[in-house]
């Protein structure tokens, strides 16, 4: 999750500073960030835990750069304390939660989402956000809510096939927000004359 969330930085800093200013002599003012990540999976995890890039790197080395990620364990039978401070963060655990439940009962995965939605618009839970993004919000829980499901998924599709496209889909999303070339290969690992290609094909 830090690598990903420094990714994410870099993006939004690009939005933020034009290109040709980061090479003036005046600092530029940018916001000060801070990262945290929430988990909803059903394994086990602390309730709340510290996680940094450095942690990636090799045993020893030494470096100028590090970022740290809080993540908070949201799952809701465990009444972690930000589920009792948020009623947010609360009732989107909730939500997800009764999800599982109704296919621990038997029922297919569209079914528990629908039943879950009535359910939590009935009882006041995340209520006014779910009448309006009612269609959105059940597009997005039943395709993508649950990574083992979309690690099965790729698997019987082809693999290698989903993973090629997703990159793919990837660069062309980072391209996109002008991101230097240079990092879009670290970030990828597709080399910059293939980068090159895909964008020509793009343009196209």
């Amino acid at each position: 999750m830090p690598l990903r969330m420094l990714f994410y930085l870099a993006i939004l800093y690009q939005g933020i500073v034009s290109r040709d200013a980061i090479y003036r002599k005046k600092t530029i003012p940018i916001p000060a960030p801070r990262f945290f990540g929430f988990y909803n999976g059903l394994g086990e995890c602390p309730e709340i835990v510290t996680v940094r890039l450095s942690d990636a790197f090799p045993k020893g080395a030494k470096s100028d750069i590090d970022l740290t990620v809080t993540i908070h364990d949201i799952h809701y039978p465990r009444q972690a304390k930000l589920l009792r401070d948020c009623r947010p963060v609360h009732d989107y655990s909730f939500f997800i939660d009764r999800i599982r439940q109704n296919e621990r009962d038997g029922q297919r995965r569209d079914a528990a989402v629908e039943e879950a939605l009535r359910y939590c618009i009935k009882n006041d839970i995340m209520k006014v956000f779910l009448e309006k993004h009612q269609r959105e919000v059940f597009d997005m829980v039943s395709l993508v809510w649950n990574e083992d499901d979309a690690r099965e998924s790729y698997i019987a599709q082809g693999r290698e096939q989903g993973i090629e496209q997703g990159q793919a889909g990837m660069v062309r999303n980072l391209l996109a927000e002008n991101m230097p070339l240079t990092l879009i290969a670290k970030v990828s690992g597709w080399t910059e004359d293939r980068i090159r290609a895909l964008e020509s094909q793009t343009e196209q």
